[in-house]
């Protein structure tokens, strides 16, 4: 009389449910990482808005000042929060 059997009852979807497991993992780490850069870029356009705003508050005198012409406002403002222009006209000052 046979007391063990031969079919390993446990072991056959052991690796289809650790696959499960990590796609899921995998999944929610995409998730969460799309989610934590969409939030970052909105802030990053608050930021150059509030920005945009602080220079057209200003006087032309004022604008005059920094060379600032209402037509660069924009361009200046995504320079001066990401260190970054579309087309590479404002340079930083670096001194003497």
């Amino acid at each position: 009389m046979k007391i063990y059997s031969n079919i390993p009852h446990g072991t056959i979807h052991a690796p289809s449910l650790t696959h499960i497991v990590e796609v899921i993992r995998l999944g929610l780490g995409q998730s969460a990482s799309k989610l934590f850069k969409g939030i970052a870029n909105f802030v990053t356009q608050i930021q150059i808005a509030r920005m945009q705003s602080a220079f057209y508050q200003m006087t032309d005198e004022q604008r005059a000042k920094i060379n600032l012409k209402r037509c660069d406002i924009q361009q200046r403002a995504e320079f001066l929060i990401t260190g970054k222009t579309q087309d590479g006209t404002f340079k930083e000052y670096d001194g003497l």
